[in-house]
């Protein structure tokens, strides 16, 4: 299969909106796990690897490691809204992981 091929047989949807889309049909292995949760500020989405919560993604390791003070750069306000959520968010990035 050439790139073109390969493209268009797999397409990239990881800016794609999927808000009200109907993935009843997908064909997911049943052990796959995602959860999002949407606190004030920004969306949190949860997949086995890596987490994206607003427009920062990484991979789900870091997101438990860090405290308020390593994300405080991210964004005005990400270290209030950091230490407010994250025990919530890193409880559902454990059993995401699992």
């Amino acid at each position: 299969m050439n790139r073109k091929e390969a493209l268009e047989a797999y397409p990239n949807l990881r800016c794609a909106d999927l808000r009200g889309a109907n993935l009843g049909g997908a064909n997911l292995p049943e052990t796959f796990k995602i959860t999002r949760i949407d606190f004030g500020g920004w969306s949190v989405c949860i997949t086995p690897k890596e987490t994206s919560i607003g427009c920062q993604k990484h991979a789900n390791e870091m997101w438990l490691r860090w405290g308020p003070k390593d994300v405080r750069f991210f964004d005005d306000g990400a270290e209030e809204w950091w230490a407010s959520h994250q025990k919530t968010i890193k409880t559902a990035i454990r059993e995401i992981m699992q």
